[in-house]
């Protein structure tokens, strides 16, 4: 039970106790030396009086009937009689009370209560929305998480295979080390199914391993430099978000040996990563689901972190820091 749902239970009982307090404990009690001990009794009565009144009032408003206020109004008139006239039964006899001021205060502590009453409703209303809304954006962004997994699709592999399959005939040494890295990407994937964050070491693992795998495929044409302090290691990270950034500089950028394409991954500081990268945008349309960014942006405001994602771009770089959780 969370504290505003424990304050909700326990308002009734304080407002049953108090307001009672109210009328009673006036200059009518002082002047006339009332005890405490003929106070009592009226004061009990009128605490459950109002008791009955909070709890009926409340089953009323969740039937959700036609002209609830009217009803309401009428209702509460009615309960209100009912209870003064008990009430002029087992009040100290010597205690002068205005029937009609008795009862306006009784209507007016009921529109009180339907006031408090409908306040909590339209706040839960609001809370309840807000709580779908967000749900809707977690299925949302947790849908294009799986997208994202699955962008390391069937023809990164069929590309990667190519590269390996012309490593293999050229006898090259790094073939094994390229199979495993390979084997190293598809077993992060599969062990991060359900994961929304991992630490900043196992996302940095399995950088590197994307890294030397696209190493192979642009050869020199790709030049990639990594400077993380390993004391930021005990952080964490949105899963795959190094992986997003550092495919976007070699999908929107000209990756070629007459222009090679420079990434740069380091830290301003302790809690943040930044990912630089040459820019040298590609003409024409690009081949892209457009969504990698956004998927940041939105993983990092359902976690309420604030600028969780900045981009900085002048004419010869791109940079995106992303914030260490």
């Amino acid at each position: 039970m969370n504290k505003s749902t424990k304050i909700e239970r326990l308002l009734p009982f304080v407002l049953a106790f108090l307001l009672p307090g109210l009328y009673f404990l006036n200059s009518n009690f002082f002047l006339k030396h009332y005890s405490l001990l003929e106070l009592i009794p009226t004061w009990f009565s009128s605490s459950i009086f109002l008791l009955v009144l909070w709890y009926t009032n409340e089953w009323l408003s969740n039937q959700n009937v036609l002209f609830y206020y009217l009803i309401a109004t009428f209702f509460n008139i009615g309960l209100g009689s009912v209870f003064l006239v008990i009430i002029l039964c087992i009040i100290p006899k010597n205690l002068e009370i205005s029937s009609w001021i008795f009862l306006f205060r009784v209507v007016f502590t009921a529109a009180v209560y339907i006031a408090i009453q409908q306040s909590l409703k339209s706040a839960k209303a609001l809370e309840k929305l807000k709580s779908e809304n967000l749900s809707l954006k977690t299925q949302n962004y947790k849908a294009e998480l799986d997208q994202l997994r699955k962008q390391v699709n069937p023809h990164f592999l069929f590309n990667c295979l190519s590269t390996l399959r012309t490593m293999i005939r050229n006898a090259n040494p790094n073939s094994e080390h390229f199979l495993m890295n390979l084997s190293a990407l598809y077993r992060q994937i599969l062990q991060t199914h359900n994961q929304d964050y991992v630490s900043l070491e196992k996302e940095i693992k399995f950088m590197d391993a994307y890294i030397y795998l696209m190493q192979m495929r642009y050869e020199d044409a790709l030049r990639v430099k990594s400077d993380i302090n390993p004391k930021s290691y005990q952080y964490s990270i949105p899963i795959f978000a190094l992986q997003i950034l550092f495919e976007n500089c070699i999908k929107h950028n000209i990756v070629s040996i007459s222009k090679p394409l420079a990434i740069h991954i380091y830290q301003k500081n302790e809690v943040t990563v930044t990912v630089s990268n040459t820019y040298q945008p590609k003409q024409g349309a690009i081949n892209s689901n457009g969504f990698g960014l956004s998927n940041l942006l939105e993983r990092y405001k359902l976690m309420n972190i604030d600028k969780g994602l900045e981009i900085d771009k002048s004419e010869r770089h791109y940079k995106v820091t992303l914030k260490l959780l």
